[in-house]
């Protein structure tokens, strides 16, 4: 955990440009559409998750679950093979980090924090209550 809170204070402490976003993004291997069933539309209970960069560099996460709620990626960085950490900025304008973790064609956040220090996600569990956050399988 300590590791994890020193990478994100260095990943966190650099502002990217918009093209080593579209890197890191890319050199992670989460560009494009993951979803927890691909083979069923959004709901609810079947989250989608689209990885994009604009042809302005604008980085985004799109959670689609019925309706669709954008978010402004920023800060990304690579860790290892398997990591990827960044922040994103949803619509209200609340910043989270992000730790995600991928294991071939799919994938997890396993760590999250809000801009105050809350904790959302650790260790792949969610707080409070411990439930495993579900794995996303990417969409071909």
């Amino acid at each position: 955990m300590r590791r994890v809170l020193i990478a994100t204070l260095l990943a966190l402490s650099v502002l990217p440009s918009a093209a080593s976003e579209k890197a890191a993004l890319s050199k992670a291997g989460v560009l494009g559409t993951w979803a927890m069933d691909c083979s069923q539309p959004p709901s609810t209970s079947n989250y989608y998750m689209d990885y994009a960069v604009d042809s302005d560099g604008t980085a985004t996460e799109t959670q689609r679950t019925g309706s669709s709620s954008v978010r402004r990626i920023r800060n990304t960085e690579v860790i290892g093979s398997q990591s990827l950490l960044y922040s994103y900025f949803d619509e209200d304008g609340e910043q989270l980090s992000i730790l995600t973790f991928r294991d071939g064609d799919r994938k997890k956040s396993w760590w999250s924090v809000g801009k105050e220090g809350t904790a959302y996600i650790i260790d792949g569990k969610f707080v409070p209550g411990g439930n495993s956050v579900p794995w996303f399988n990417k969409c071909k």
